[in-house]
C-alpha cells in the first residue's frame, strides 16, 4: 500500500489538470453547439407549427457526439504519452520505488479505465444538463413529461445510448470491454516507448 500511494500520486499529478482542461474545453464546445442547434430547430418549430424537435433530434443536429470523440482521443493521447518519457522526474521517481513493470502497468491500466469511464459520466452529466435546457426553452418543443422526454431519447439516440445504455445489457458491457481495452492499449503503448520500442496498440484501439 505504501507504494502504491505515490503510484496513484504520480498519474494523477500527471493527468488530474489535463483531463479537467479537456473535460471543460468539450463543455463549453458542446454547450456553444446545442445552444446552436436549439436555437434553430426552436425558430423551425415557431415558422411552422406542424413539426416537432425531440431532444434527439437536437443532439443529433448539434454533433456533440463528433467533440465527445474528439475529447475521447485527445484524453487517450493526453494518458499515452504522460508516461512516455523516460527522463522525466515521474519515471524517475518510479524507479526510485523498486516497483515492478508488472504492478505498474496493472496499477495504470485500472487509473486510466477510471478516467475513460470519468469523461462518459462528465458527458452523461452535460446530456442531462442540456436536456433541462431544452425542456426549459418552451412548451412547444416536448410533448412528454420531462421523464420521458429524457427516456425516450436516449433510447432512440444511438450516442446517447451508448452513453447511457438503460437496460440494455449487451451495449453495457460492449462498453466496458471498449473501456478496458483503450485502457490496456494505452498501458502498452507507454510501456513500449519508455523501452525504447514501437507500439500501435494505441491506435488500434482507438480505431
Amino acid at each position: 500500500m505504501k507504494r502504491i500511494i505515490p503510484l496513484l500520486a504520480i498519474s494523477v499529478r500527471q493527468t488530474f489538470y489535463r483531463f479537467m482542461a479537456i473535460a471543460v474545453l468539450m463543455s463549453c464546445t458542446q454547450a456553444i453547439l446545442f445552444k446552436r442547434a436549439l436555437e434553430q430547430l426552436s425558430a423551425d418549430f415557431y415558422t411552422y407549427p406542424d413539426m416537432f424537435a425531440p431532444l434527439e433530434t437536437v443532439v443529433s443536429e448539434s454533433r456533440i457526439h463528433l467533440v465527445f470523440i474528439a475529447a475521447l482521443i485527445l484524453l487517450c493521447l493526453v494518458l499515452a504519452y504522460s508516461a512516455c518519457d523516460s527522463g522525466s522526474k515521474s519515471i524517475y521517481t518510479l524507479k526510485r520505488l523498486a516497483v515492478s513493470q508488472e504492478r505498474i502497468c496493472c496499477l495504470w491500466t485500472v487509473y486510466y479505465f477510471f478516467c475513460i469511464s470519468a469523461l462518459i459520466l462528465w458527458q452523461l452529466g452535460l446530456i442531462i444538463i442540456f436536456s433541462k435546457v431544452y425542456m426549459a426553452s418552451g412548451p412547444g418543443l416536448y410533448s412528454y413529461s420531462d421523464a420521458h422526454t429524457l427516456f425516450l431519447a436516449f433510447w432512440r439516440n444511438n450516442f446517447l445510448h451508448s452513453i447511457m445504455p438503460l437496460e440494455d445489457i449487451s451495449r453495457h458491457l460492449r462498453n466496458i470491454s471498449l473501456i478496458a481495452s483503450l485502457s490496456m492499449g494505452i498501458t502498452a503503448f507507454s510501456f513500449r516507448q519508455r523501452t525504447g520500442k514501437r507500439s500501435y496498440s494505441g491506435i488500434l484501439c482507438l480505431a
